[in-house]
């Protein structure tokens, strides 16, 4: 509630992440997604993550001391995925203090 940002997901310490397996949340966190299509390119979805987080940037400053911000864009591929970001978005995510994770997962071409 401290940055007036409905978040898509939330989460504390100790829940279950996954009732498959017994897997914990190691602490309290929260998510934001993008809401754009899926095949919007990965700038395009950093884009609208920002112009919702940025206008907020100040109030991360008030986030308690051992916070972390993290981007993670997940991007399922048939081949090989085009992950080239503009200077200005890296500019922007640096000054937010975000780490930026990148998961890959090619999509098998051939399947028997």
């Amino acid at each position: 509630q401290l940055l007036s940002i409905k978040p898509s997901k939330t989460w504390l310490k100790g829940y279950i992440i996954d009732p498959r397996v017994i897997v914990k949340y190691e602490c309290n966190g929260w998510e934001l997604n993008s809401n754009l299509p899926l095949d919007s390119t990965i700038v395009q979805q950093l884009d609208n993550l920002l112009n919702v987080v940025v206008p907020k940037k100040e109030l991360f400053s008030q986030l308690p001391k051992n916070a972390e911000l993290e981007i993670s864009c997940v991007v399922y591929s048939d081949g090989r995925p085009n992950i080239s970001l503009p200077a200005r978005l890296i500019k922007v995510i640096g000054e937010l203090g975000a780490a930026l994770d990148f998961d890959l997962y090619t999509r098998p071409t051939n399947v028997a």
